[in-house]
């Protein structure tokens, strides 16, 4: 896992998306970009282990991030995929 920066994909529930949760992400000083179903959320590793409540140290793609409480009405679910290789 990158130590630095870790990107993951939220998906929306199938009540759609809603503007409170990037508000939260953003409170956690984490990034979101919008997609069609759910926002490509980004940062640093250590702001994921903090939001999230996990340890990522030495966790190996892919893994599913637990849904706070406070995104659960609009969160399906909110994961890190595992990179794609290059050849």
């Amino acid at each position: 896992m990158n130590r630095d920066h870790v990107e993951a994909f939220l998906f929306w529930n199938d009540r759609g998306g809603h503007e409170s949760v990037a508000k939260w992400l953003a409170e956690h000083k984490l990034q979101t970009r919008p997609m069609k179903i759910g926002l490509l959320v980004s940062g640093p590793l250590a702001q994921f282990e903090h939001a999230f409540g996990v340890n990522l140290q030495n966790a190996s793609a892919p893994i599913e991030l637990p849904v706070p409480q406070a995104i659960s009405q609009y969160t399906a679910s909110i994961g890190i995929p595992k990179p794609r290789e290059y050849h």
